[in-house]
């Protein structure tokens, strides 16, 4: 009869390799026109990317499973004669990885406590794609010092946490396994920590269409740190009424093909709030690497629009 450990181990790593390859293969995405942004890493509560001269004008915050350096060298000029900076949010990529704690609140102090170490002293453009665009949106809601205004793409705001739940487990297969079994969820997750360069090798020969480093970033998290995020940020779905509590303009970009939002809710958040427009983009989840000009365009139309209130 065999271990119940050792049948343990063997159903975990099949469920990560069933996760691996899930999320390689799904949602592809044209990245022919991606490379290395030219900025610099700097140091700091969470280490960024920074892009520029003068002042900090414009923040890009990634969302679950990468890092900074998603916002790749199309958006090096998105500041325009100012300075940009993307972060490596808290728990992913080079950013900090404490063994609990991953809330929205510390999420958006992290991000906070990076602009003011680079001198950030008056509100600017905050822009996030899927969970960072709801980091995004509560940075606004903690600080509203910081932000003038916020460009949300492929946001995971629900209308309640079975939605959230429903949607969210079609683009992140550990997510559904999350809900369904967590323990086994945290094996999966751990075993891919454990091996972790394997991982990556394994997401770039299944995901060819993603650069090099951004597949190796679908592994650079711990299991507190996704599932802590995941459910403190998106399986809650608490942020949809934080845009109650913030007057700034959110401009939401959502993609057609994008079958991890819920639309119809986005559409209702549109319609409920004055300060909040939905744009709808041909393209799926992943919009900042496949429609690069579009997401560009309305982060510099905000920027336009917070210049011509100041």
């Amino acid at each position: 009869m065999a271990h119940p450990q050792r049948v343990a181990r063997t159903v975990a790593m099949a469920a990560t390799a069933s996760a691996i390859a899930v999320l390689a293969l799904r949602h592809r995405t044209d990245t022919t026109g991606w490379s290395a942004s030219a900025g610099v890493i700097v140091d700091g509560p969470l280490p960024a990317h920074v892009v520029g001269r003068g002042p900090i004008r414009v923040v890009l915050l990634h969302g679950m499973f990468n890092s900074g350096r998603y916002w790749g060298s199309a958006y090096d000029s998105v500041a325009g004669d100012g300075r940009s900076v993307a972060p490596d949010l808290l728990g992913f990529g080079r950013g900090p990885r404490p063994s609990d704690g991953y809330t929205a609140v510390a999420h958006a102090d992290a991000v906070a406590d990076t602009l003011h170490h680079r001198g950030v002293d008056g509100p600017i453009v905050v822009a996030g794609h899927s969970v960072g665009a709801l980091v995004a949106i509560r940075l606004a809601t903690q600080h509203p010092d910081l932000v003038a205004g916020v460009v949300a793409i492929a946001p995971p705001l629900h209308r309640d946490p079975e939605s959230a739940r429903t949607h969210i487990a079609r683009i992140d297969p550990l997510a559904g396994l999350l809900v369904a079994n967590t323990d086994l969820a945290a094996r999966a997750c751990a075993l891919m920590c454990r091996h972790r360069t394997a991982a990556a090798t394994a997401v770039r020969l299944l995901r060819p269409d993603l650069p090099g480093p951004l597949a190796d970033d679908r592994v650079e998290h711990s299991w507190a740190s996704y599932s802590q995020t995941l459910s403190n940020l998106v399986l809650t779905a608490e942020a949809s009424s934080w845009l109650a509590e913030i007057a700034v303009p959110v401009r939401i970009l959502a993609g057609r093909d994008d079958d991890s939002l819920d639309h119809q809710h986005l559409a209702e958040l549109a319609d409920r709030h004055d300060h909040v427009t939905l744009d709808r983009l041909p393209g799926g989840h992943d919009l900042p690497l496949a429609a690069p000009e579009q997401c560009l365009a309305a982060i510099r139309d905000t920027l336009a629009d917070v210049d011509a209130r100041r």
